[in-house]
């Protein structure tokens, strides 16, 4: 099981260089591995899709993520809320990823797709997204 932190679906929709390849390429090829993310990471896509275009772009882009039917999106339960508050205080992390770390915690996930440095100080395994689109 792998854990796509929501920069992967940013990119994926946005980004037009390599990264946004190595993106698009791990999106395509869910059905080589168990990936999984948060509910909430929809969220953050259409927030950064709505800096750059409109609500129509983003809502089309958060339902093509719906339907990526070997993608499991796991919803946050109450707990992970108290996770996430202990997590941005042991680790300084802004509330999301604290979140997205208390989630991978409950789901006893230990790697992360992301190019978020700061998930390198927090005992999970980062793997940035060239290196994790290589490798399937």
């Amino acid at each position: 099981m792998v854990y796509l932190d929501a920069n992967v679906f940013v990119f994926a929709t946005l980004a037009t260089d390599k990264l946004g390849d190595a993106s698009r390429h791990i999106l395509a090829n869910l059905r080589k591995m168990d990936a999984k993310t948060c509910c909430l990471t929809i969220d953050e896509l259409a927030w950064a899709i709505l800096k750059r275009a409109d609500v129509s772009t983003a809502a089309e882009a958060c339902r093509a993520v719906l339907m990526l039917k070997d993608l499991d999106i796991v919803s946050v339960e109450y707990g992970d809320m108290w996770e996430m508050a202990r997590e941005m205080e042991t680790w300084g992390l802004k509330p999301r990823d604290g979140l997205h770390l208390a989630i991978m915690k409950r789901l006893g996930e230990k790697s992360i797709v992301t190019e978020d440095a700061h998930f390198d100080k927090v005992g999970v395994k980062r793997i940035q997204i060239n290196v994790f689109a290589r490798s399937i």
